[in-house]
C-alpha cells in the first residue's frame, strides 16, 4: 500500500507520533510528496530550507498560545486543499489537558471548511500500562478516538499507520 493513499486525500487528521526534538522535515520527506503545506510550529525546529523541493511552503506560524492557534485557524478560511502541519500538537495538553476536546473541534472545523488535512506531530512520553513501562503517545488513547490514522516512526525507522481497518508497516531508509 502506497503511503499517499491516506496521507494525501482530504479531510483526514493524522497523528504522527515521534520522538521529542526530531525535525519535521525529515518527517515531511517521509509521508508528503507534490503537496502544498502550511506550517503551524509551536516549539521552533522547522526549517523551510530543509524542505524537499517537491514541497511548497504557503505559510508558516509561530503558534504562541491557544488562543493563538484558534485565530490562525480561522484565519485560513480563504485556503482549500492544502496540509497542515502542526510541530507539536502537545502544548495543548502541557497548556490544559482539558482543552484537548475543544482543540479537537477546531480542528475538525478547519478540516471540513478548508477540504484539508491536518497532521499533528504528537511526541512519545513514558508511562506504564499492566505493570509495564512503555512508549505511549502523550496525547494519549483518548485522543486516538478522534483521529483519523496514527502514524508512529520508531527508532527501527519503520512508520506503522493503525486504525480500526489496517496496520501498515514500511522501511522507509
Amino acid at each position: 500500500m502506497d503511503r499517499e493513499i491516506f496521507i494525501l486525500k482530504e479531510k483526514l487528521l493524522v497523528d504522527v507520533v515521534i520522538k521529542p526534538n526530531r525535525n519535521i522535515n525529515d518527517i515531511i520527506k517521509i509521508l508528503l510528496k507534490d503537496s502544498a503545506i502550511v506550517v503551524f510550529d509551536t516549539i521552533g525546529n522547522f526549517n523551510k530550507d530543509l524542505l524537499p523541493k517537491d514541497i511548497v511552503l504557503l505559510k508558516y506560524f509561530w503558534i504562541k498560545s491557544i488562543n493563538h492557534l484558534y485565530k490562525t485557524l480561522r484565519s485560513l478560511k480563504e485556503k482549500r486543499k492544502f496540509i497542515l502541519i502542526i510541530d507539536s500538537i502537545t502544548f495543548v495538553c502541557d497548556f490544559d489537558y482539558k482543552m484537548i476536546k475543544s482543540t479537537l473541534n477546531e480542528l475538525w472545523k478547519t478540516i471540513y471548511q478548508n477540504k484539508c488535512t491536518i497532521i499533528c506531530i504528537n511526541h512519545f512520553r513514558y508511562g506504564s500500562e499492566n505493570d509495564t513501562l512503555k512508549l505511549i503517545p502523550r496525547m494519549g488513547y483518548v485522543y486516538n478516538n478522534f483521529i483519523s490514522y496514527r502514524i508512529i516512526i520508531n527508532d527501527q525507522s519503520y512508520v506503522c499507520v493503525q486504525n480500526k481497518r489496517f496496520i501498515l508497516n514500511k522501511n522507509f531508509n
